[in-house]
């Protein structure tokens, strides 16, 4: 029996490398004096970066993991405090759940987990382009550290064009064997 197909967004083989560059300023080690001084709302995407940011005293504080990392240290995050919210997105894909739920919660105050069964790197296109105006998006960039943006109208209309290459597509749901959380 196959797993059930659910909506999702795919990146075109050919536009994977431009998605793939850093955008914003590149941080390498603590990220904490960063952090405290970031307009909120503060999304933070990725295990690492986000126990980093599980650690502010931020009131509008959204995480997205998906309980892997490819660092040899496991990474937790204290879910006292936080709203926890449980969403599906394939390796690779954008699925219209995992777009709505951060949209919401960006738009919504509050200290926010997200835990993703698949895989969270896509969603921060999704976090950017759903952001306030001044809001910071935070997000792990393997083997060199973490980038950090702070929204303005370019980047958010940078965000947003991005949305128009991907292509609808059925994605298979994550087995739950792959699932770590």
């Amino acid at each position: 029996m196959s797993a059930p197909l659910i909506p999702a967004l795919a990146l075109p083989y050919r536009h994977r490398r431009d998605f793939s560059k850093p955008r914003g300023i590149i941080v390498r080690g603590d990220l904490s004096g960063y952090l405290e001084e970031a307009p909120e709302p503060l999304t933070c995407v990725g295990d690492v970066v986000s126990g980093y940011c599980a650690e502010t005293s931020k009131k509008h504080l959204v995480l997205v993991i998906d309980g892997k990392t490819r660092r040899s240290h496991k990474v937790s995050v204290d879910m006292q405090g936080f709203q926890v919210i449980k969403v599906v997105n394939p390796p690779g894909y954008l699925t219209l759940e995992a777009i709505m739920t951060v949209c919401r919660v960006e738009a919504n105050p509050g200290r926010w987990l997200i835990l993703v069964r698949g895989e969270e790197d896509m969603i921060a296109l999704a976090a950017l382009s759903c952001m306030p105006w001044k809001g910071t998006l935070v997000y792990g960039v393997p083997s060199i550290g973490a980038t950090i943006i702070r929204a303005n109208p370019a980047i958010l209309r940078e965000a947003q064009s991005r949305f128009l290459l991907l292509r609808p597509v059925l994605a298979e749901t994550p087995g739950e064997a792959n699932n770590t959380l």
